[in-house]
C-alpha cells in the first residue's frame, strides 16, 4: 500500500522499530475478500518489495509459513529441485529467504506453529542444527514466544510447548531463539555477525 511504503515503512525503519505480520493461510479475513486475495496480502513475496525498499526494517514474518504449510511440508515431502513448488510452501519460501542472505531484516516464529508439536519439531530441529551459512542464517533469525494468547485453543500449553522445545533443542539453541533473538529482534541488543567463512 502506497501510505506504507511512503508513511509508515520510512517511519519505523528510521526509529529502528520492527514489524510483525501475519504469515499463514486464513488469517486475513473481511467482507468480500477471497480466500485467494487475503492469501496475497499474506504471502511472503508480497514482502520482498518493502524489504528490497527498506533492507533494515526488521520485518517478521509470523508463524513460519503457518500450520497448513508446515503439514504439507511434513506429508508430502518437497522436490529439492523445483524452484515453483518451494516457492508455493510458505514454509519453504521463508527458509529460502532467509537462508539466501539477501533480505537481512527478515525474520520468522515458530510459537504457534509448535502446538502441532510431534509433527513439526523434528524437521524444526533439522532445519536449525544444519550446517552451513543457510542453517546459520536460519538460526540467527528464528524467534519462540509470539502468539501467546492462542494457546488457550490448543492442548499444550505455551509452557508445556516451551519445556519440550528447550528439551528437544537443547539449551544453546534454545536459548538463542527464545531470548538472544528476540533481544536483537526487538533492538535490545546488538547482533553477533559470524566471521566470513567461520562457524557462528
Amino acid at each position: 500500500h502506497d501510505l506504507l511504503m511512503t508513511e509508515l515503512y520510512p517511519f519505523l525503519q528510521e526509529r529502528g522499530l520492527p514489524v510483525m505480520t501475519h504469515c499463514s493461510r486464513g488469517g486475513v479475513q473481511g467482507r468480500g475478500v477471497v480466500t485467494a486475495a487475503a492469501d496475497r496480502y499474506t504471502a511472503p513475496e508480497a514482502y520482498v518489495p518493502v524489504m528490497e525498499a527498506f533492507p533494515s526494517l526488521r520485518i517478521c514474518l509470523a508463524h513460519f509459513g503457518g500450520a497448513a504449510d508446515w503439514r504439507a511440508y511434513v506429508e508430502e515431502g518437497m522436490p529439492p529441485g523445483d524452484a515453483e513448488a518451494r516457492r508455493r510452501n510458505w514454509q519453504v519460501a521463508i527458509r529460502d529467504m532467509i537462508g539466501s542472505g539477501k533480505y537481512p531484516g527478515l525474520w520468522t516464529d515458530i510459537s504457534y506453529t509448535l502446538f502441532h508439536f510431534d509433527d513439526n519439531l523434528p524437521f524444526l530441529k533439522l532445519f536449525l542444527e544444519g550446517t552451513g551459512d543457510e542453517a546459520e542464517q536460519l538460526q540467527r533469525r528464528v524467534l519462540f514466544g509470539s502468539d501467546y494468547y492462542m494457546t488457550r485453543q490448543e492442548r499444550l500449553s505455551e509452557r508445556a510447548v516451551c519445556f519440550r522445545l528447550r528439551n528437544e533443542l537443547g539449551e544453546d539453541l534454545f536459548w538463542r531463539i527464545a531470548q538472544v533473538n528476540p533481544e536483537v529482534w526487538l533492538g535490545e541488543r546488538e547482533e553477533e555477525v559470524p566471521e566470513a567463512g567461520g562457524a557462528g
